[in-house]
């Protein structure tokens, strides 16, 4: 189960439906939707606390090692912005926003040398959807923050931006660190 990527597109979906709709029952439905990004993953939420004055990141799959799928986290974080502007909770735009902070601090932690993004914990370099994902997902969130930081990583991790040298790196670096991950992750291993 995918905690916060599921939440998150569930908080937009409903958020969505209201606005199209205006049936207050979608919004009651959202009672209590953000309450597994307020408690820690050792508490039964998603919530992963960095340093002080670092933010947080909210984990996909909680219990994986830091900083986790990149994809699911931004997901959860377009959630929480939705329903933050909808409602105009405080408590939920504050969520979005150390969410954010946990984003700026991680990010350093899913980029390739400035052009491409890891999957997981660096488990492997992502497949091309899956940063084309990352890379879209993260430019949405510098638009909605305001952080310049995350437009810098989106406008690096462009597909063009890359040389025909460099595209051979990036794919021979997925082939090489997905087949590791293979490896180490076979039964009996």
């Amino acid at each position: 189960m995918d905690l916060a990527y599921d939440q998150g597109l569930v908080i937009s979906a409903l958020v969505r439906g209201y606005r199209i709709t205006r049936r207050p029952r979608l919004l009651d439905l959202l009672q209590g939707a953000t309450r597994i990004f307020e408690l820690d993953v050792h508490d039964g939420g998603v919530r992963e606390p960095l340093p002080p004055g670092s933010g947080v990141l909210y984990s996909e799959l909680p219990g994986q090692s830091i900083p986790g799928i990149l994809d699911g986290f931004m997901s959860s974080l377009l959630g929480l912005y939705d329903l933050s502007v909808e409602t105009g909770d405080p408590a939920v735009g504050k969520l979005f926003r150390d969410g954010s902070e946990g984003l700026k601090t991680m990010l350093p932690a899913w980029d390739y040398r400035g052009r491409w993004s890891w999957y997981a914990s660096r488990e492997y370099l992502c497949p091309p959807a899956y940063h084309w994902l990352n890379r879209v997902l993260l430019e949405v969130l510098a638009r909605l923050s305001s952080e310049p930081i995350l437009a810098k990583y989106a406008e690096a991790w462009k597909t063009e931006n890359l040389s025909p040298l460099g595209r051979a790196e990036i794919f021979l670096g997925f082939l090489i660190t997905k087949n590791a991950c293979r490896v180490r992750n076979a039964p009996g291993a």
